[in-house]
C-alpha cells in the first residue's frame, strides 16, 4: 500500500534533518534549476567571450599562415609543372612526336594557371617568371625546329641557351618557396604562442567558474536529491520485475508529476511483457513453419545482419554452422566461406570477392544467381522486405548441374565424332581425287613415253648417221671451194645443235614423265620403325657425293644439330628418304647457285636440325641462298611449279615431298623463306603414324 499523500517520508538514519538554504526560501525545482542554469549561462557567456576573442586573433594569423602555406604549394605545383614542360620540350627536341608537343602545351597550361595564382602575392618575381619561362619556350622550340631541319648544332645552341633560361627559372622558384616557407614558419610559431598564452588563461578561468558551479550546483542538488530518492527506489524495483513496488503518491509539484508518471511507466511494462509473450509465441509459429521449407532461409535486416536462418541453410554451409546465429553480418558468412575454401574465387583475390558479395547483396534490386561452394550449387534468390532487408533462398541444384554436365558431355562427345567423321570424310574424298589424278597422269605419262622414246632414240640415230655421213662426205667437201665448204660445213652443225637440243628437252621430258610415274605410284613402301636421324644422315651423304660427283667445284659447309633423343618413329623410310634427299638437293643447289651469281666472298652453308617439339618430331633444312619471295611461297609446293632454271628442275620434286609427308604420315611440311637471306623447310612428324595416314596408306598399297 502506498503511504498517504500527507505523510512525510521518514529521515534516513544519519541524514540532516535541517532544511537547505533552497527549501528555505521555498524555491520551486524549477526555479531552484533557472539559479543553477543561469549562474552556467553567465559563466559560460564570459567565458565564450574570452574564448571569441582569442580565438578571433588566432584564427586571423593562422589564415595568414594557410595562404602563406598554400602560396608554398602552389610555388612547388609551379615547379613541378615547370619540370614537366622542360620534359615535354626536351622529348620534342630529340624525337619530334606531335605527342610530346601536346603533352608540353598541357604542361605549359598548367605552369601558367599556377602563375597567375601566385601574381597576387609576389607579382614582381612572377612577371620575371613569365619573361624567363617565355624565353626557355621560345629557345626549346627553335631547338625543336631546328632538329626538324637536320641542324644538330643549331639546335644544340638554342637546347643550351634554354638550360639557362630553364635554370633562372628553377633558382626562382625555389627562392620564392624559401621565402614563403619562412613567412609561414614565423606565422605558425607566432600562433602557437597565442594559443598557449589564451590556453593558461583559460585554464584560470575554468578552474574559476568549476569551483563557483560546484559551490552552486552542491546546494540545489541537496534540495533535489533527497525527493528522487524514493522515486529511484520505485524505478529501481520496477526495473527488477516488482510490479508491486511502492510509489510517491501524485501531485501537482514536479515530484507528483514524475510519481504520475512512474506508475503509467508501470503499466506500460506490464502491457509489453503480454505484447512479447504474443509476440514469442508468433516467432515460435513463423520458425516452425520456415524449418518445414525444404531450401535454405535466412532473414537479413537492413544492415545485412542475420535475423532468422533455418536448419536446411546451416545443413547446405556446414563448414560455417557455428557462426550462422542472429546478429551476425553478411560479410562475416562471406568471409567465413572464403576461408573454408569452398568458395569459388575465380580471377578475383579473397578481398575483392568478399566485397563484391557483400555490394551485391545491398543492392535494393531483387536477384537471383547460381554460386558454387565446394562440390555443391546452389541458386540463391534475395527479394528486399519492405523495412530495408532481404530474404535470401537457397536452393540446392547439384544434381540438376551434374545432369546438366553430363548433357553437355555427351553433346561434346557428339560434336567431337561429327568432326572426326567430317574429317575423315574429307580425307576419303582427297584420297579419291589423288587416286583419281594419279591415274590420270600415269595414263597421260605411260601415253608420252612412247612417241617420247621415238623422239629421244632417232634424235641419237640421227646423230649417229650425221657422224657418218660427215665421214664419207668429208673428202668431197674438202675439194669445194672456200665459200661452198664454209656453208657445208655451217649447215651439218646447225643441224648436229639441232639434234643435241632435241636430245636434251628429250631426256628433260623422260625426266618428267619419270617423276610424274613416280607421283602416281601405287602405293607406298614398307611401314617400319626407323631411327629419323639416320635417315637424315642417308639423305645428306646421298644429296652431297651426288653433287661433287656431279660438280667437282661443289663445295657447302653443313652444320648438323641431330638431337639424340630423337629416336625411331614409324614411318615409310624409303619415301622419307626421298623427302629429305630432295629438300637437302634443294638446299645445296640454292645455296651455290647463290655463290654462282654472287662474290668469291660468300660462303654456302646448310644447316640440318632435328629435335622433340611436343608429342612431334621435327625436321629443319634450311640454307643460306637467295631466298624465295612471298607472293611464290604460296605456289611452292604445286606440281610442275619450280623456281629452278628451265631444263634445271621438274616441279614435281616438292609436290611428292609434301604429298608423303601431310597425306601419306599425316604430318606437315611448311616453308619459311626471307629473300637475300635464308629459306628454311621444317617437316613435323609425329612419333606413331596416325591411323587415318596409315589406312591412307594401306588402302593405296
Amino acid at each position: 500500500m502506498s503511504a498517504p499523500a500527507t505523510t512525510p517520508a521518514a529521515a534516513a538514519p544519519g541524514t540532516d534533518k535541517r532544511p537547505g538554504l533552497m527549501q528555505r526560501l521555498s524555491m520551486p525545482l524549477w526555479a531552484r534549476l533557472v539559479v543553477l542554469t543561469a549562474a552556467g549561462l553567465v559563466s559560460l557567456i564570459g567565458s565564450s567571450m574570452y574564448y571569441s576573442s582569442a580565438l578571433y586573433q588566432t584564427a586571423d594569423r593562422t589564415t595568414r599562415m594557410k595562404e602563406l602555406y598554400d602560396v608554398a604549394g602552389t610555388a612547388g605545383n609551379a615547379h613541378v609543372a615547370f619540370g614537366e614542360l622542360r620534359y615535354w620540350l626536351t622529348d620534342l627536341s630529340v624525337s619530334l612526336l606531335m605527342s610530346s608537343e601536346r603533352s608540353a602545351n598541357t604542361a605549359r597550361e598548367k605552369l601558367d594557371k599556377d602563375l597567375e595564382r601566385l601574381a597576387t602575392h609576389d607579382p614582381d618575381t612572377i612577371k620575371m617568371l613569365r619573361s624567363e619561362v617565355e624565353s626557355y619556350v621560345t629557345t626549346a622550340m627553335d631547338a625543336a625546329n631546328a632538329y626538324t631541319d637536320g641542324n644538330r648544332v643549331i639546335g644544340n645552341t638554342f637546347l643550351a641557351n634554354a638550360r639557362i633560361h630553364s635554370a633562372r627559372v628553377d633558382q626562382a622558384l625555389n627562392d620564392l618557396v624559401a621565402r614563403v616557407s619562412a613567412a609561414a614558419v614565423a606565422e605558425r610559431q607566432l600562433v602557437i604562442e597565442r594559443a598557449d598564452r589564451s590556453a593558461r588563461t583559460a585554464l584560470y578561468i575554468v578552474i574559476a567558474l568549476c569551483l563557483m558551479g560546484m559551490a552552486l550546483t552542491v546546494l540545489v542538488l541537496r534540495s533535489i536529491v533527497r525527493p528522487l530518492q524514493r522515486l529511484n527506489d520505485g524505478i529501481s524495483g520496477l526495473m527488477q520485475g516488482n510490479h508491486d513496488v511502492e510509489i510517491p503518491p501524485e501531485g501537482n509539484h514536479e515530484f507528483g508529476a514524475m510519481a504520475r508518471t512512474l506508475n503509467l511507466f508501470r503499466d506500460s511494462i506490464v502491457e509489453r511483457q503480454r505484447l512479447e509473450a504474443e509476440a514469442e509465441a508468433q516467432r515460435k509459429t513463423i520458425a516452425t513453419a520456415i524449418e518445414t521449407i525444404s531450401d535454405g532461409f535466412v532473414l537479413y535486416d537492413n544492415e545485412a545482419r542475420i535475423l532468422l536462418a533455418n536448419g536446411k541453410y546451416i545443413e547446405m554451409f556446414p563448414q560455417i554452422a557455428s557462426l550462422v546465429k542472429p546478429g551476425v553480418s553478411f560479410r562475416q558468412i562471406m568471409q567465413a566461406q572464403v576461408k573454408s575454401g569452398d568458395a569459388k574465387l575465380g580471377d578475383l583475390s579473397a578481398e575483392a570477392w568478399v566485397e563484391q558479395r557483400v555490394a551485391d547483396h545491398l543492392d535494393d534490386r531483387d536477384t537471383a544467381y547460381e554460386r558454387r561452394y565446394g562440390d555443391t550449387w546452389v541458386r540463391i534468390s534475395k527479394r528486399q522486405t519492405p523495412d530495408g532487408g532481404k530474404v535470401a533462398v537457397y536452393t540446392d541444384i547439384t544434381e540438376l548441374k551434374q545432369r546438366e554436365a553430363e548433357i553437355s558431355k555427351a553433346r561434346d562427345a557428339a560434336e567431337a565424332a561429327l568432326s572426326d567423321l567430317q574429317k575423315a570424310q574429307a580425307r576419303l574424298v582427297q584420297s579419291e581425287k589423288m587416286a583419281s589424278l594419279g591415274q590420270l597422269t600415269a595414263g597421260i605419262a605411260h601415253e608420252i613415253k612412247n612417241p617420247l622414246n621415238f623422239v629421244n632414240n632417232f634424235s641419237k640415230l640421227s646423230d649417229e648417221l650425221l657422224q657418218e655421213l660427215e665421214e664419207v662426205l668429208q673428202e668431197p667437201i674438202r675439194q669445194l671451194d672456200d665459200e661452198t665448204r664454209d656453208d657445208a660445213e655451217d649447215l651439218l652443225k646447225t643441224v648436229r645443235e639441232n639434234l643435241n637440243k632435241i636430245s636434251d628437252h628429250g631426256k628433260r621430258a623422260d625426266s618428267i614423265v619419270k617423276n610424274m610415274l613416280l607421283h602416281s605410284r601405287d602405293g607406298p613402301s614398307e611401314r617400319r620403325s626407323a631411327s629419323v636421324n639416320a635417315v637424315v644422315e642417308e639423305a645428306l651423304n646421298l644429296a652431297y657425293h651426288g653433287l661433287r660427283a656431279e660438280n667437282s667445284d661443289f663445295n657447302i659447309e653443313i652444320v648438323k644439330s641431330l638431337a639424340e633423343d630423337v629416336g625411331d618413329i614409324e614411318c615409310y623410310p624409303q619415301d622419307l628418304l626421298r623427302v629429305f634427299l630432295n629438300l637437302i638437293n634443294n638446299a645445296m643447289y640454292a645455296a651455290h647457285k647463290r655463290r654462282q651469281d654472287g662474290n668469291g666472298d660468300f660462303s654456302p652453308k646448310l644447316w640440318l636440325k632435328t629435335q622433340i617439339d611436343g608429342d612431334m618430331v621435327s625436321i629443319e633444312v634450311r640454307d643460306n641462298g637467295k631466298g624465295i619471295p612471298a607472293d611464290i611461297q604460296e605456289k611452292i609446293f604445286t606440281p610442275f611449279f619450280t623456281t629452278k632454271p628451265a631444263g634445271q628442275g621438274t616441279g614435281l620434286g616438292l609436290s611428292l615431298s609434301y604429298d608423303i609427308v601431310n597425306k601419306q604420315h599425316g604430318g606437315d611440311l611448311t616453308v619459311n623463306s626471307r629473300p637475300g637471306e635464308f629459306t628454311a623447310f621444317q617437316v613435323a612428324l609425329a612419333r606413331t603414324l596416325p591411323d587415318a595416314a596409315a589406312d591412307e596408306g594401306e588402302v593405296r598399297k
